[in-house]
Order: structure tokens, then sequence, then C-alpha cells
């Protein structure tokens, strides 16, 4: 399916596009893939710029898809019919030096894994979106809003398999953005456990092993279907997921331990030193293991606050919001919670679960963001 969107009040038009039907990375794609590379690496430069592979890895290769609707303009003489181009690739048959295929704006989402009970959902973090500056603030209005309704309309629903909850972290302007355009709520306040690196000292259990896998697998998920049947509402985690994840295209510097009892795998984490709420930290991305076994979870922080020491930063910070179990676990544990800048805000698409109801279950971790 197609969603298109034609403007005729100027000489040169534009229309809405899947963009998984302009793919940044074929070949043939040509100006188009061009276009998508400069659009992506200029409106990024102000955060991380991404190289086009890692703008790839990122949409191309998620094992669930990474949907997302993509404004393009095309050339005057495309639009002297006054008739939509059918497809994306028919817009380059009409290029030329002073009309080249322009992307104007784009709105996308990253596939999450998750389920309520026992029936598998995917829900969308939206992320990725922008108008081009060129066209001035009510264009750039107008365009937000063009991309955003067509990607509503073609993704979000509260039957699978299209999104039953949109939601993300975003920054004031973006969650201004997505409460007028995308009908955002605040779902959740969000909490950083915090504990104190330079001093810390957890020597490793006699009865444990620790080892630095290049990937997570089958037996990761596994571990976590498992620790995570207390929650009624969670995000989950495939093993295609998982490698899709923390592949080093998308997470560069993560570092992801298992811990062994014996032959039994007793948990496992990811773990990364980067910048997070205006200060370098050693963030949790991931930890999973048994709510019962202190040893295990002992042994991943204490590796945690070692690289963290090492890395010569100050603190090492989890992040989730009420929900979670793991917020009175780790104070427990000696974490100190407190306020995190950010928000958890969302959409839902269905009358019994709606925003209250995501809001009250859901949990989560940075690992279904792209915080870290």
């Amino acid at each position: 399916m197609r969603t298109s969107i034609h403007e005729s009040t100027n000489t040169q038009g534009w229309q809405c596009f899947e963009a998984a039907r302009i793919d940044p990375r074929r070949s043939g794609a040509g100006g188009l893939r061009e276009a998508f590379d400069e659009a992506f690496l200029a409106v990024d430069a102000q955060a991380e710029a991404r190289s086009s592979e890692q703008w790839s890895q990122r949409y191309g290769a998620h094992p669930l898809g990474a949907p997302a609707m993509v404004a393009v303009a095309h050339a005057a003489d495309a639009h002297a019919a006054d008739e939509p181009v059918e497809t994306p690739g028919a817009l380059l048959g009409h290029e030329s030096a002073a009309n080249p295929t322009r992307v104007l704006a784009h709105w996308g989402a990253l596939a999450v894994p998750a389920r309520v009970e026992d029936e598998p959902l995917v829900l969308g973090h939206v992320v990725d979106t922008f108008a081009s500056n060129g066209l001035g603030h009510a264009g750039r209005a107008r365009m937000f809003e063009s991309v955003c309704h067509a990607f509503i309309d073609r993704y979000c629903g509260p039957r699978s398999p299209r999104f039953p909850l949109c939601f993300g972290l975003p920054v004031r302007p973006a969650w201004r953005l997505g409460r007028a355009l995308l009908g955002y709520e605040v779902l959740q306040s969000v909490w950083r456990l915090e504990r104190d690196a330079t001093h810390a000292s957890i020597a490793m259990p006699a009865d444990l092993r620790l080892e630095e896998p290049e990937r997570f697998d089958a037996q990761d998920t596994a571990l976590f279907d498992r620790v995570a049947a207390e929650r009624p509402v969670t995000t989950t985690r495939p093993a295609d997921w998982l490698a899709w994840r923390f592949h080093p295209l998308l997470s560069p510097g993560t570092r992801t331990w298992r811990v062994w009892r014996g032959d039994e795998l007793a948990g496992w984490c990811a773990f990364r030193v980067t910048e997070f709420e205006g200060e370098r930290v050693g963030l949790i991305v991931e930890r999973v293991v048994p709510a019962d076994d202190a040893e295990a979870r002992a042994a991943l922080d204490g590796e945690c606050l070692r690289a963290a020491a090492r890395a010569g930063v100050e603190r090492v910070v989890f992040v989730c919001a009420e929900p979670s179990p793991e917020l009175a676990r780790m104070q427990r544990r000696g974490w100190v919670a407190r306020p995190s800048r950010t928000t958890l805000v969302g959409r839902a698409f269905g009358r019994s679960r709606d925003a209250a109801f995501w809001g009250r279950n859901l949990v989560w971790t940075l690992a279904d963001t792209d915080l870290a």
C-alpha cells in the first residue's frame, strides 16, 4: 500500500511514499539514494552524524521493519500533467541538474517487539522526524503534518501488524511536534538509578564465570523470557532483534557480558559509556538476571562499575519507569533513584488499551530506544 499526497499550489510538486519503496541501499536508486543520504546526514549533523551504512543498518536491516513515510519533491515537468507520479523510481525519469530529486520530510519509527500477557505485539518507537529547513516555518509545519498523518494512516491501529502504541522520549521541540501532530500524551515519568563508580568494589563470586560474547543469541532470549514472565506488559527480546539492536553500526562501543554458573546462563547485560542527559556516564542499556539471583546481579553490576571506572566516568546509570520491578530492587541494593530529565510519551491506537493502560503497565529499558 502507498499513501500519496499531492500538492498543486507550486510548480514543483511532491508526494508522500512509504520509505521502503525508496531503498537508500539499492544501487539502482540513483538520485533517490543520494537524496536520502544527503537529507539524513543533514538533519542528523546537529546531533551525531550517521553514515549511509548506519542509516541502512538502522532501517533496512531491522528484522521487524522500520516503517517510515517520506515526502519527495519531483521535477516541474513531472508535475505538468497534474497527475501523481506512480512510483518513487519514476521520479528519477524527470530529474535534471536544475530539478534534482529532493527528500523534503521524513517520519519514521523503529519496530519494538512486545507482548501483553501472551499476545505478541509490535510497538513503534518514533525517531528521525524532520522536514527541510528550506521550506520555511509554515511549509515545514504543513510537511510535518502530511508525513505524520500518512504514517498514522498506513502503520497505526489497535491490531497486529499495525502499531497499537507509538512512543518516544523526545527533546522539547520534538515533544511539541508530537503532541500537536501525533497526539502524544505523557505516559510515564522516568527514573535514573545511579551508583558511584569511582569507589565501587564488587568481587566476582567463586562459582560464577564471566564472558564477553561477540553477539547475543537464542539462549539470551530464553533467559529474558523467563525473567520477564513476571511482567504482564513488556517489551521482548527475540534473538534476531538483539543481533540487530547491538550491531556495532547501531551501538558503537557497547560491551556485552554473560555470567555463567557452571553450564547455566545466569544473566547478561549490555553496557556503554556515552553522553546522557548532558554528562558522560556508564549506561546499563540492558540487564537480564532472575530476581532471586543476587550473586549474578552483583557480578554484572560489578563488571559495569569497573568498566566505567576504567573509562574515567564517575557514575553508572540504569534508566527505567515506575512499572519496572528494577526500580525498587536496585534501590534496595544501594542504587540512588533520581528523576530523569526525559519523559516517556506516546499515542495509543485502541480503546481498551489506551494511553493510561500503557502508562500503568509497560516495562521497557534503554535497549528499546535510540538513546544509547
